[in-house]
């Protein structure tokens, strides 16, 4: 008979609304672990999640003025002025004057800032080691059911089995 992920009661017999809850607490379980991970890196290079989130924010844009950044973060300028100045004196992004408008002030990346934000990527998109242990086969089927939660959730039909 076959059993449920977490070893509980068999699978079968239980309704499709209860096997959907607890495959999702397991996702949730899974995905707490990886936010602990998320977290111990951040403090192991002194950055707080909004400073993190910034830094890749910066690094998907060109240099530009402050009110952008504040734009692509969905906060008040006056709240970004504080966090540029906490990541330029850990060296992360540099802050200019705009050469049309000496009000503007043009922030960007400093080579140190894109040094941390490829690795705060390389942290966010590193898949659990016990992920990395799954049979191939696993895996793809993982990525079918993923992706249809989320074609599914975006309005459009499952892939075909």
């Amino acid at each position: 008979m076959r059993r449920s992920p977490e070893g509980g009661e068999p699978a079968s017999g239980a309704s499709a609304s209860e096997i959907a809850a607890r495959a999702w607490r397991l996702l949730r379980e899974l995905l707490e672990a990886q936010q602990w991970r998320w977290r111990r890196g951040l403090l192991e290079r002194g950055l707080t999640v909004v400073q993190a989130n910034a830094l890749i924010v910066m690094a998907e844009m060109p240099p530009g003025p402050m009110t952008k950044l504040a734009d692509r973060l969905g906060v008040d300028p006056s709240w970004v002025t504080g966090l540029v100045d906490r990541l330029q004196s850990r060296g992360e992004v540099a802050r200019r004057t705009s050469p049309g408008d000496r009000r503007v002030k043009i922030v960007e990346l400093t080579g140190a800032g894109r040094e941390t934000s490829q690795a705060l990527l390389r942290l966010a998109n590193e898949p659990p080691r016990e992920l990395l242990e799954l049979p191939e086969a696993d895996l793809h089927e993982l990525l079918r059911i993923v992706g249809d939660v989320l074609r599914l959730r975006h309005g459009r039909q499952p892939s075909p089995p």
